[in-house]
């Protein structure tokens, strides 16, 4: 959909993803599972929200079809993380 909209894609992390793999990485073992669980849950709660949003606010209609069609995928992805969380947060 991106080159139908003549949308350039990113092809390096942003600062704020560049700092999410650094504090994941410099962590180790179990400490680094929990930081990257903490990570994806963070990361799917707001990806659900914006693509809920777009489904229903965006102009453009292939945007918002395409948001109306996979957000029920993340929504999908949030609820594994969700309780996957719980069981990552508790190890020792």
């Amino acid at each position: 959909m991106s080159a139908q909209k003549n949308v350039t894609l990113p092809i390096t992390l942003s600062d704020e993803h560049a700092k999410v793999l650094k504090d994941v990485t410099e962590k180790k073992g179990v400490k680094m599972d929990q930081e990257y669980m903490k990570q994806m849950l963070k990361d799917h709660q707001e990806d659900v929200k914006e693509f809920t949003d777009a489904s229903i606010k965006a102009s453009d209609p292939d945007v918002k079809a395409f948001a109306a069609k996979n957000v029920s995928v993340l929504q999908m992805h949030l609820d594994m993380v969700t309780k996957m969380s719980s069981t990552v947060e508790a190890a020792k």
